[in-house]
């Protein structure tokens, strides 16, 4: 959500904590908003168009690029500084977040647990197309899914959110409740559970976008 932050912020944040435990911290950034159009301009950020140049603004906070001659922003010193910058990483849920990570030569995360998209063809795009830069010579990818774990998969299916419920109303900056797990009087008899698949206790569901056991 880096639209909603600035970039020198951002930089500051994640040098300090980098500083502080070093080699255990890493930087995900990506163009959503998280928000509706109304909180986005109460929070008097940059649009989600300017996500390129926010990104390499980002970079050169961060050390890992050169201002360019003349820039206003190159005068500009990151506090803590100089430390060794996070890995930073491209954050989305469609092909835009690959081919500007592969093009900037920085690492690619794809939201698969967002249930939009096409991991498969971002992630390989994204290898196919990427260009070696100074943060990093080859591609390096992940992808994130939604994991719900228990003592039982029984337990884990009961504590699982309904499917397309997460994130539900934020697009348009309205959020709604979701309903807890049933909870059972003390002596009731629970429901029968649905056997969990053999040999694996894991549930897989959301057409492999997460899963509960």
């Amino acid at each position: 959500m880096l639209p909603r932050h600035a970039p020198l912020a951002v930089a500051e944040q994640f040098a300090l904590l980098a500083a502080l435990h070093p080699g255990r911290i890493d930087l995900g950034v990506g163009r959503g908003p998280g928000t509706g159009p109304a909180t986005a301009r109460a929070l008097r950020r940059a649009d989600a168009h300017d996500f390129p140049q926010a990104v390499t603004e980002l970079q050169a906070f961060l050390g890992e690029r050169e201002w360019s001659p003349g820039h206003p922003y190159g005068t500009i010193r990151t506090v803590p500084g100089p430390v060794v910058p996070p890995p930073l990483w491209i954050l989305g849920s469609s092909t835009y977040g690959a081919r500007l990570a592969a093009a900037a030569g920085l690492r690619s995360a794809f939201a698969h647990h967002f249930g939009g998209g096409d991991a498969e063809h971002a992630l390989r795009l994204y290898r196919d197309t990427f260009r070696p830069s100074a943060a990093r010579d080859r591609p390096r990818t992940l992808i994130t899914v939604t994991v719900v774990a228990a003592d039982t998969a029984a337990e884990a299916r009961r504590h699982a959110p309904p499917r397309n419920s997460s994130g539900r109303g934020s697009p348009g900056g309205c959020r709604t409740r979701c309903c807890p797990p049933t909870r059972r009087r003390p002596g009731s008899t629970a429901p029968p559970a649905r056997s969990a698949p053999r040999p694996s206790s894991v549930t897989r569901s959301r057409s492999g976008r997460s899963w509960a056991g």
